[in-house]
């Protein structure tokens, strides 16, 4: 999950970006109305990527590695899910794509990679707002 691929289309709104950056990195210092269509790229690309690796991980161990997501986070997800879901992420069937839907989820051990991997990018978005890598 170190390298993200860019979203040909982005989806997120600002004020949802900011969510799940919070969501992600624990606070965002980017003002909503600051956000560019890279930082939303950016966060969509991450938020991509972590819904494909929690497809990926498979329904039994959601039972014992998923994260409690916050209610807006969790709204984001859902609505995100729902757009962009037949496009922009990878499900292996619709089953597995309304399970998301009705219950949004993402794997601990994928946020905290997904925090790992591109915190030092966004804290450097925040203090210097460009990206050093994407």
């Amino acid at each position: 999950m170190a390298t993200l691929k860019k979203p040909k289309k982005i989806v997120l709104k600002a004020k949802d970006a900011v969510i799940i950056a919070k969501y992600i990195f624990g606070s965002c210092k980017v003002a909503q109305k600051d956000f560019t269509e890279k930082d939303i790229g950016f966060i969509q690309a991450i938020l991509t990527e972590m819904i494909d690796k929690s497809f990926a991980m498979g329904f039994i161990e959601k039972l014992f590695d998923s994260v409690k997501i916050g209610s807006n986070a969790k709204t984001v997800v859902k609505n995100f899910v729902k757009g962009a879901g037949k496009t922009l992420i990878k499900y292996k069937d619709k089953d597995d794509l309304q399970k998301m839907i009705d219950d949004p989820y993402i794997y601990e051990s994928v946020l905290k990679t997904a925090k790992n991997n591109f915190r030092k990018d966004w804290k450097f978005r925040e203090n210097h707002g460009s990206y050093m890598t994407y």
